[in-house]
This record gives structure tokens, sequence and C-alpha cells, in this order.
């Protein structure tokens, strides 16, 4: 009654649930196929305006953020990467040096591996992390990664208890990857390679033949983003934030 998106995210497990025990002659029938989803879902189109990010990132260093939360949320507007793929991040896949992340395909959401270049703003929020755990963001629960609902929380807590002018956005942490691809294309980076650092699907029969890894592209266009926001957020746009495990 109170969250019927969370009761929609339930009756679709509960179908899979199901259906694997029909496929495993567990169970004969499925009884969600005929419930309606209880939440109207709508997709969402939230960007922020870049006075709002420029809002949003100075409120990151209040006390409503651990620093874990808050680098986790910057990384996800800088990088322009799923909240859930930041959150799982693991030492082993970055290069800090090279300046490259590469997000293995049992961790992306599409299954496909996806190389993330690293610009100098994602670099130094990741060298003021501790390593203590093959996770970046590690959960305080041995062996995990913090889940992803952990950074969606704690924006629903700093709106709901700060006076803070961040209390006045209303976004997911998913509105930050939408608001960094859509600020780069304003900038002039085509739609296309956006797509490619998005590590979006390609339809059609020519992703079949196009093996080539747009690296120095994706290079190019991170970069510009990074440019785009160091105008907005001044020259030293990383607190100097060190995460307590």
């Amino acid at each position: 009654k109170d969250a019927p998106i969370a009761a929609n995210r339930l009756l679709s497990l509960l179908s899979q649930v199901y259906n694997f025990g029909i496929r495993r002659d567990v169970v004969e029938v499925n009884p969600c196929t005929l419930v309606k989803k209880p939440g109207v879902e709508r997709s969402r189109d939230r960007v922020l305006s870049l006075e709002e990010i420029k809002t949003f990132w100075k409120a990151l260093d209040g006390p409503w953020f651990t620093g874990q939360t808050a680098a986790a949320l910057r990384l996800i507007l800088v990088t322009a990467q799923r909240p859930g793929e930041v959150v799982s991040m693991r030492w082993e896949n970055i290069d800090l040096k090279a300046g490259w992340w590469t997000i293995p395909s049992e961790r992306a959401k599409n299954d496909l591996a996806h190389r993330v270049p690293l610009n100098k703003t994602a670099r130094e929020i990741l060298s003021t992390l501790l390593q203590v755990s093959p996770w970046v963001f590690p959960s305080p629960q041995e062996n995990q990664h913090i889940h992803r609902n952990a950074i969606a929380m704690a924006l629903r807590r700093a709106r709901a208890r700060s006076s803070d002018p961040l209390t006045v956005l209303d976004f997911s942490p998913h509105d930050l990857r939408r608001s960094a691809a859509s600020h780069m294309a304003s900038a002039g980076v085509e739609r296309f390679l956006i797509g490619r650092l998005l590590n979006h699907v390609e339809p059609g029969v020519t992703k079949v033949y196009d093996r080539h890894s747009y690296d120095a592209e994706k290079r190019k266009a991170i970069d510009k983003w990074n440019r785009l926001l160091a105008s907005i957020l001044g020259t030293s746009i990383v607190s100097e934030v060190m995460v307590i495990r």
C-alpha cells in the first residue's frame, strides 16, 4: 500500500520463482500470472541542471552522507555508469595509473563486459578510498559490497532531515547517470558515442560486425564531461574526505 513499486518488484520475483518451479516440475501453475501489478510505473526523465549538480555536489560534504556514500554518488555522476555497477566495483578491475575501470560481463546489467575510462575527477575520488577490501565500497557484512539501496536511502534521509537546499531536489541515483549523458549530449558528444559509454546494447545487425572498442573516443567524451563539471564546480572538486571503515 505504501510501496507500490516495491510490490511490483516482489510480484515479479515471485513469478520467476514459480516459473522456475514449473520448469523443475515442482509446481504446475504460476498463481502470479493473472495478478495485476499494484503500482503504476512511469519512466523517469529527470535531468539535474548544472546549478542543481553544483548544489548536490556541495551537499555531499554535509553530515547526512558518509564518505563512502558520497564517493559512490559522485562516481555515478562522473563516470555515467549504473548505480549497481558502481557500488559493486572491485579494485582488481581498476587501473588508476592508466585510467581504466573494467566492468566484467557477470557484473554488467546487460552481460556485456565494458571498459570505462576514468577521467581526472574519477581517479581523484577513487584515490581517497582505502583499499582494505577487494570491494571499493565494502559492506559491514563480510565479503560483500554495499547495496545500491544504501545510496538511494542516503539521498532520501538527506532530503527528509536536512535544511540544505538538497531537500528541494527530487532525484534518484540513476538520474545522475542520465544527467551526465544529457549534459554530454548538450556539450556536443555524439549520441552513438554516449551509448557506447553507457554500455547500451546496440540494436540491429551492425553490432555483430562492429567489434571496435571505441576506447579513445570514450576517453575524449568522458574528459569533455570532466571539463564541464570542473567549470561549474570549481578547480578543486573532490573534497578531502577519508572513508572510515
